[in-house]
């Protein structure tokens, strides 16, 4: 957490399961005073679902703190925290 903190952006890489694109980015929601957390993921599919999924856990409606960029379908404004992405939206 410590790398975080002191770090303008942070690289993570960990096994599948561990909860790298869903609990991670919560605890540094929680823990930060002004967040912007992006996670990419290697298909669509993938991050509208990792959306959806943590915008029930958080609450809220996707797109407002937590939302997705994938192609030409995105839902996030300047207020989201929380930004799923393809590689392409990078």
């Amino acid at each position: 957490t410590n790398a975080i903190a002191t770090s303008s952006c942070t690289v993570l890489f960990a096994e599948t399961g561990s909860g790298k694109s869903t609990r991670v980015p919560q605890m540094i929601l929680e823990m930060s005073e002004n967040p912007f957390v992006v996670v990419t993921q290697p298909r669509r599919v993938a991050a509208k679902t990792l959306a959806d999924r943590v915008t029930s856990e958080v609450g809220g409606k996707v797109g407002e703190r937590v939302g997705y960029a994938i192609g030409r379908d995105p839902k996030y404004t300047n207020r989201t925290q929380l930004l799923f992405v393809t590689f392409g939206w990078l």
